[in-house]
């Protein structure tokens, strides 16, 4: 595997983890870090150390330890992986924070990281004169390749009558399932492709039908939303709607046409409105609904003006919610996907 360079952190003084008890070797407390040196206990969570300052240096200065291994890094299970280092005071020693996952180890210049078996583990490079160097070593389980499977966002808290919330996922491997702990109150959509990522969407129906409202006692409840790869991992997000519900509206639940959209730079596509109030008898003025985005520079409205149909531009490459809502204020979300030109 090329060696990667990356962007460096420098330690002035000595680092303390937020990994309280992880030990140096795998130990499991601070008895168990016997190095000489105390900047390589102190990085991996086995000792306390003195105030530390972080600063972002490139990594050809002169005197500044650095290695051209990211700060994180992904190995299959049974493979290694070597990397450079320099800088810095030598000699250099390499540390890894639990062996029972990931072993590390220095010979001059070269950084050697191996796996042992699934999980995390801390790695610190430490200098002569304890300036340090941090990176996240995640093994894979047998069997798996790729970047672990993750989920964002990992938790909502939502009200009623909320539609098309997307929920984005990286890494793992194709085929992904998606589905939903409590389908009559959460559905879920299919995986959909995203750019390099993927992306599904999950709803919330009222529990409280509108000509009940007087005699329901709304209670909290939650869903736990899950994706799974075609190597059997998974990432969840949990989705929980308060005891103290938002209100839907008698009018029939609002929907807009096509619930998600692909679309190209400078292309326009028509959405249809559905639900909501009744469209207003001409010559009255018709009530629009209001069209925000999270992320206005992706797309604008170039049409909105009969109540039950506008129109939506595409500006540039990236992906925006966009939040509809009507004069009786339901309001629904559709996911914009403004994808390039020529696709790579």
């Amino acid at each position: 595997m090329n060696a990667q360079t990356a962007r460096i952190f420098l330690r002035a003084g000595i680092l303390m983890s937020p990994l309280a008890l992880v030990a140096c070797g795998g130990g499991d407390g601070p008895s168990a870090c016997t190095s000489p040196n105390p900047a390589v206990c102190a990085a991996v969570g086995s000792a306390p150390a003195s105030s530390t300052v972080n600063t972002t240096v490139d990594n050809m200065n002169a005197g500044s330890l650095f290695t051209t291994a990211p700060t994180a890094v992904t190995l299959n299970a049974g493979t290694a992986v070597t990397y450079g280092v320099g800088g810095g005071t030598p000699p250099y020693t390499a540390t890894s924070g639990n062996t029972n996952v990931g072993k590390a180890s220095m010979s001059g210049t070269t950084l050697s990281l191996s796996s042992v078996a699934a999980g995390t583990s801390p790695v610190v490079v430490v200098d002569a004169v304890g300036k340090t160097v941090n990176i996240k070593l995640t093994v894979l389980a047998q069997g798996q390749t790729g970047a672990p499977l993750s989920l964002t966002p990992g938790a909502l808290t939502i009200g009623d009558c909320t539609t098309n919330i997307p929920f984005v996922f990286t890494g793992g491997v194709a085929p992904y399932t998606v589905f939903t702990s409590d389908n009559f109150s959460v559905p879920v959509s299919s995986a959909l492709p995203l750019g390099p990522n993927s992306y599904f969407t999950a709803s919330i129906k009222a529990l409280n039908p509108g000509n009940i409202l007087s005699t329901f006692t709304p209670t909290s409840y939650t869903a736990v939303l899950t994706v799974l790869d075609g190597q059997s991992r998974s990432a969840t997000s949990t989705i929980t709607v308060p005891s103290v519900h938002v209100t839907c509206p008698d009018n029939p639940l609002l929907q807009i046409s096509p619930s998600s959209a692909n679309f190209r730079p400078t292309e326009i596509l028509a959405f249809q409105v559905a639900g909501g109030p009744l469209p207003a008898v001409p010559p009255a003025v018709p009530k629009v609904p209001q069209i925000n985005f999270s992320d206005p520079a992706v797309a604008s409205v170039v049409l909105n003006n009969d109540g039950i149909s506008f129109n939506i531009q595409a500006l540039k490459v990236g992906i925006t919610l966009m939040t509809v809502t009507t004069s009786d204020g339901q309001s629904s979300n559709v996911t914009l996907t403004v994808l390039p030109n020529v696709l790579p």
